[in-house]
């Protein structure tokens, strides 16, 4: 299985931009807009006002994007911006509405974006009232195509049982949507508020889930990121999908060469 996902990985990154031109043509992805930023900043403002809430999430920057949009929203109490723990400068910290990644023993930030594979999850939130629980998505390019894995969907979702209990607020953000159904039943048989337990979504990605669960009166967030080639990301998180049709185009045209 490891050799696979190198070979894939390998395949698809030296045929980078003819995966790309492929996927746009088979409506896979959009066109990149001519100007990056605008178009990010008017998503922003579109899912604010459609939602009243909004997570801005900076994977790998561009760093002066984060900074133009921190200006824009850093006064609005309906918008958090999470960092990796590479942008963590970019940004003043000890704002409000700014949650760092941790990747330490014991936890470094009062506002803290947890891995919820980490093995030390619980005692690394034990002091802590508010929490963000993501798949870390930097392992990314090795892991390409692949969704996460049980194990680590299990310890979400032991984890949340007990913050629930706890009365911690979390925020989760995951792909995988048998874990989404047991969070749904573990929110309809506690006696958790509403604030307890919200679903962040990537926006783009998960959007019929951002729909689905908001009808449904769960708390919700859309995300949008803020990362280096951004469609290429989108391309990969949607890889599951579209493999098959992607790898036999690749083949094709270098039988064709």
């Amino acid at each position: 299985m490891f050799e696979y996902k190198k070979y894939v990985k390998n395949l698809l990154e030296d045929n980078k931009e003819l995966v790309k031109e492929y996927a746009i043509k088979a409506g896979i992805l959009k066109e990149e807009p001519e100007d990056v930023y605008v178009d990010l900043e008017s998503r922003c403002y579109r899912v604010l006002a459609e939602y009243g809430r909004l997570i801005i999430y900076g994977i790998d920057g561009p760093a002066h994007y984060l900074k133009k949009l921190y200006e824009l929203f850093k006064d609005d109490i309906r918008v958090q911006f999470w960092l990796e723990d590479s942008l963590k400068n970019v940004l003043p910290i000890d704002s409000e509405n700014i949650w760092l990644k941790n990747n330490d023993f014991p936890n470094r930030y009062p506002k803290s974006i947890f891995d919820y594979g980490d093995y030390r999850l619980l005692e690394k939130a034990h002091n802590v009232k508010e929490l963000i629980l993501i798949n870390d998505d930097n392992k990314r390019d090795e892991s390409l195509g692949f969704l996460p894995g049980d194990k680590k969907e299990k310890n979400l979702c032991k984890a949340v049982s007990k913050f629930i209990k706890q009365e911690k607020e979390i925020v989760v953000m995951t792909y995988d949507e048998k874990t989404l159904l047991f969070l749904k039943g573990l929110m309809s048989g506690s006696q958790a508020s509403n604030r307890t337990l919200t679903f962040a979504f990537l926006e783009g990605y998960q959007n019929h889930l951002i729909k689905l669960f908001s009808n449904e009166m769960y708390s919700v967030a859309p995300v949008i990121t803020v990362e280096e080639d951004a469609n290429w990301n989108v391309l990969k998180r949607k890889w599951c999908s579209y493999q098959k049709e992607i790898l036999e185009e690749v083949k094709k045209a270098q039988l064709n060469k």
